[in-house]
C-alpha cells in the first residue's frame, strides 16, 4: 500500500534521480530540509486476533496434529517467541502511513506492537541487534537506532548467451566476465541473442552487481545492504520505522491504535485518500493525462482500425483511474478469523464521494440484466460468473472492435467467402452487444448423470441467427491448423445444431488424469454456449439452456462471482470417464511440485575463517503424479476435521461505491496451511542436506 501511496505522489523525474543516490548518502527525500510529515495517517492497518506468536502457535499445534512442518517445530520454539514477540496474551498490531511534503515527496511507515511496559520494550529491541557484528544498535533518551549490515557472495558463472555493452556511440564491445568493480552509480545497458534467437535486454547497476572478490582461487561477486529501523516506545506500544522523523514525531493517543473501529472483525484497514492533499492528486492526474495522450497517439503506419481499438481502450483505463485517485472517499476493509463453523472472511469497501461521477458509474455497472442467473446455483463444484453493464466509452470499444474484426477477416480470407461472411457476421454481433451493453461469462465445472463430468458455459451475445455459422466457418478456414480444422463439424443434437470440436486421444497429456474428446457450442437465447467432456456433454448446454430460455424476466446478479466446492466435488462418481472428478485429488498429489519446481540457494559460511559455498538444489523436478490415489494423503485427513471445504469471492457495486467480500471455509484454509506447512520442509531439508555434506571436510 506504501508502494501505491507514494506512486501518487512521485513523479518519474523524482524517481530517476532516487536511483542516482548512493545509500550512505541517503535519498534526496531524507535529505530534504523542507520536509515536513502529515499529523494525521493516510493509511491504518490494525489487528487484535491476529499476531506472530498466535500465528506461529497455531502453525506448531497444526504440524503436530497432522505430523508435518518439522522446520517449524524446529525454530518456533517457546525461547525463539519468547525473546522475538511480545507475552501479551492479545497485543494490538499494525501499520500507519504518514504523507511527508516537500520538495521530493514521501511516505513514511510506521509500525507499531502492544507490549506489556517498557522493559520488555527494551528487551525486544536488543533482542533485534542480537550483539554481533552485523549490526550496530545506538540508544539516546530512550529511542534506538539499529543499524543492520549484511553481506553475500554469488558465484560468477559463464552467462549461456554473453549480451553486448551497448556504449553512447552505439559500437558493441564484449563485456569481460570478471569486470572487477564499476564506478559509482553507473547504469550498464546490454543486448544480446537469447537461447530462442529472440532479443534480450538487461539493465545493471552497480549497486546490484557488487564488487568481484577471490577466496580460495573462485571469484564472486559480493553484495551488501545496510539497512536503519528507528524504535518508540509510546504508551504500551513498540513504534518501528525506517524514517528517523519516528524519533520527534506527534503520534496518535495509544486508545486509536488498541482498539477496532469494528469490533466483531480481528483485523481491519482504513485508507483516507482525503488526507491525500488536492495538488499532489492533481499532479498525478496531470501526468497520467500528458503520458496517457503521448501514448494514444496514432504511429506513422499504424491501421485506422487497429488505432481505432487501441486508443478506445486507453481512453478506458485512464477515465477509471482518474474517477478513482479523484473520487474515491475511504477505502475499509475488514477480516474475521475461522472458527469450526464459521468460515475465514473478508470485506473491502471502497467508498465513493456521494452524487460524484464514479459513484453514478458504479450504480451502472451493477445494473446489467442476467441470462444466466437461473443456472448460477446448480451441482457445479466450482463457478465463475461476471455480469455487469459496460460505460459508454466501452461500447465505443465493441464498434471499434467489430469493425476491426471484419476488416482482418475480410483481408485474410482471399477467394474464402464464407471466411468473409463470418467477419460480417461477428461485426454484427459485437455491434449488438455494445448496444444492450451488457457483458456477461459463465464458467463452471460439474457433473450430472446425462452429461458426466463436464466443463461448461457461455457468453451472453444478441439474437444474431448467423453468428454460429460464422463461427464453424472460421474454425474451418484454410488458416487453422488441419490438426484442429479436420476435426470440426455442424452437427444436430436434438432440435440444435451445434459446433462439434473432437479431440483425439493422441492430443490428451499424459501430465494429467483428464480425458476430454468433446467440445461442443451453440448459439441458444441469445447466448453462445459451450460444454467441453465426452460425446454426452451437450447434454449439460440443453438443460442449461432450457432453464434459462424459461424464466419470465432476467436477473440483476453481482458483478462478479467465484465459488469452488471441493465437499460437493468429492461427491462426484470417482470413476468418471472424463477424470473431471478425481481433480481434487490430483490437486492434492501435486500441488507441491507446482510450486517447487526448482530452489536455488546460495549459502555463506564460516569455519575457521571466511569459506562461501553456493548450493544450487532441485527440490523437484515438477512432474505431477502418476497416478492419482483416492481416499490417501492429506485431503481424507481434512475432511474429517471441522469447517468447510469451500471458498467464496463476490464483488459488487452501487452508488456507494464498489464492495468485495471473500470467504474460506475452515477445512479448506486447513488444507493450505498443512501444504504450506510440506512445501517448507522439503526447502528446508533441501537446503540444509547438501551444506552438511560440505562443511563436514571443511571441519575436519
Amino acid at each position: 500500500m506504501k508502494v501505491i501511496v507514494t506512486l501518487l505522489l512521485t513523479l518519474l523525474p523524482v524517481a530517476t534521480s532516487l536511483a542516482q543516490v548512493s545509500p550512505e548518502q541517503g535519498t534526496p527525500a531524507q535529505n530534504d530540509a523542507t520536509r515536513r510529515i502529515a499529523e494525521t495517517p493516510v493509511l491504518i492497518t490494525r489487528n487484535s486476533g491476529i499476531n506472530a506468536r498466535r500465528i506461529f502457535q497455531y502453525l506448531r499445534a497444526t504440524a503436530e496434529e497432522f505430523g508435518v512442518g518439522t522446520q517449524i517445530a524446529r525454530f518456533a520454539t517457546d525461547d525463539v517467541l519468547d525473546s522475538q514477540f511480545t507475552a501479551h496474551e492479545s497485543p494490538s498490531a499494525g501499520m500507519m502511513v504518514f504523507l511527508v511534503a516537500g520538495f521530493v515527496p514521501d511516505a513514511v511507515t510506521v509500525e507499531f506492537s502492544q507490549v506489556i511496559d517498557e522493559a520488555e520494550f527494551r528487551k525486544l529491541v536488543r533482542n533485534q541487534h542480537g550483539g554481533d557484528d552485523s549490526s550496530d544498535l545506538h540508544e539516546e533518551n530512550g529511542m534506538f537506532r539499529l543499524t543492520t549490515h549484511t553481506t553475500w557472495n554469488e558465484p560468477i558463472e559463464n552467462p549461456e548467451y554473453p549480451p553486448s555493452e551497448q556504449t553512447s556511440d552505439g559500437d558493441e564491445t564484449a563485456v569481460p566476465d570478471d569486470s572487477g568493480d564499476l564506478p559509482s552509480n553507473k547504469v550498464t545497458v546490454k543486448v544480446g541473442i537469447g537461447p530462442a534467437g529472440g532479443q534480450v535486454i538487461q539493465v545493471d547497476s552497480n549497486e546490484d552487481r557488487g564488487r568481484i572478490v577471490e577466496i580460495d582461487g573462485v571469484k564472486f561477486r559480493e553484495h551488501s545492504v545496510t539497512l536503519t529501523s528507528y524504535f518508540r516506545y509510546h504508551d504500551g506500544f513498540m513504534l518501528q520505522s525506517d524514517a528517523p522523523e519516528l524519533l520527534t514525531m506527534a503520534l496518535p493517543p495509544a486508545t486509536s491504535l488498541r482498539s477496532l473501529s469494528d469490533q466483531t472483525a480481528d483485523a481491519e484497514l482504513l485508507f483516507y485518500p482525503d488526507r491525500i492533499p488536492t495538488g499532489f492528486k492533481q499532479l498525478f492526474i496531470n501526468t497520467l493525462t500528458a503520458s496517457g495522450g503521448t501514448a494514444l497517439q496514432q504511429v506513422d503506419g499504424e491501421d485506422d482500425t487497429d488505432y481505432a481499438v487501441r486508443r478506445a481502450g486507453g481512453e478506458i483505463g485512464i477515465a477509471a483511474l482518474k474517477s478513482i485517485v479523484l473520487e474515491t472517499q475511504s477505502v475499509q476493509g475488514r477480516l474475521a478469523l475461522a472458527g469450526a463453523d464459521v468460515p475465514l472472511s473478508g470485506r473491502l469497501h471502497l467508498e465513493t464521494r456521494p452524487n460524484s461521477q464514479f459513484s453514478s458509474q458504479l450504480k451502472s455497472l451493477s445494473s446489467a440484466r442476467s441470462r444466466f442467473a437461473p443456472v448460477l446455483a446448480d451441482d457445479a463444484a466450482a463457478t465463475v460468473h461476471a455480469c455487469f453493464r459496460m460505460p459508454d466509452e466501452a461500447r465505443e470499444l465493441f464498434t471499434a472492435l467489430g469493425l476491426w474484426v471484419r476488416t482482418r477477416l475480410s483481408d485474410v480470407a482471399g477467394a474464402d467467402v464464407d471466411l468473409a461472411v463470418a467477419g460480417e457476421d461477428f461485426r454484427t454481433s459485437l455491434t449488438g452487444i455494445a448496444e444492450h451493453g451488457n457483458l456477461e461469462f459463465l464458467l463452471k465445472i460439474g457433473w450430472s448423470p446425462s452429461s458426466h463430468g463436464v466443463v461448461y458455459g457461455g457468453v451472453q451475445v444478441d439474437n444474431n441467427p448467423h453468428l454460429l455459422t460464422g463461427l464453424f466457418s472460421l474454425l474451418r478456414s484454410p488458416d487453422i491448423e488441419p490438426a484442429i480444422a479436420d476435426h470440426v463439424e455442424m452437427v444436430s443434437r436434438g432440435d440444435h445444431p451445434y459446433i462439434e470440436i473432437r479431440i483425439p486421444n493422441s492430443q490428451t497429456s499424459n501430465d494429467h488424469p483428464f480425458r476430454i474428446s468433446r467440445v461442443y457450442i451453440t448459439h441458444l437465447n441469445a447466448c453462445l454456449w459451450f460444454a467441453a467432456g465426452n460425446e454426452n456433454a451437450h447434454e449439460i448446454i440443453r438443460e442449461c439452456a432450457d432453464k434459462c430460455g424459461a424464466a419470465t424476466q432476467l436477473a440483476r446478479t453481482p458483478v462478479l462471482t467465484a465459488s469452488v466446492d471441493f465437499e460437493k466435488w468429492l461427491t462426484y462418481p470417482q470413476d468418471d470417464p472424463t477424470g473431471l472428478a478425481t481433480f481434487p485429488h490430483w490437486i492434492d498429489a501435486t500441488l507441491g511440485s507446482a510450486f517447487l519446481s526448482e530452489v536455488n540457494v546460495s549459502t555463506r559460511q564460516e569455519v575457521g575463517g571466511q569459506v562461501t559455498e553456493h548450493v544450487r538444489i532441485d527440490a523437484t523436478d515438477g512432474s505431477p503424479a502418476p497416478s492419482v490415489q483416492i481416499g490417501t494423503g492429506l485431503l481424507s485427513r481434512i475432511r474429517e476435521s471441522d469447517g468447510t471445504f469451500e471458498a467464496g469471492l463476490v464483488i459488487d457495486s452501487d452508488d456507494n461505491g464498489l464492495i468485495l467480500q471473500g470467504e474460506i471455509g475452515a477445512q479448506m484454509g486447513r488444507y493450505l496451511v498443512v501444504k504450506y506447512l510440506e512445501m517448507m520442509d522439503i526447502v528446508m531439508e533441501s537446503i540444509e542436506g547438501p551444506t552438511e555434506e560440505i562443511s563436514a571436510p571443511q571441519e575436519r
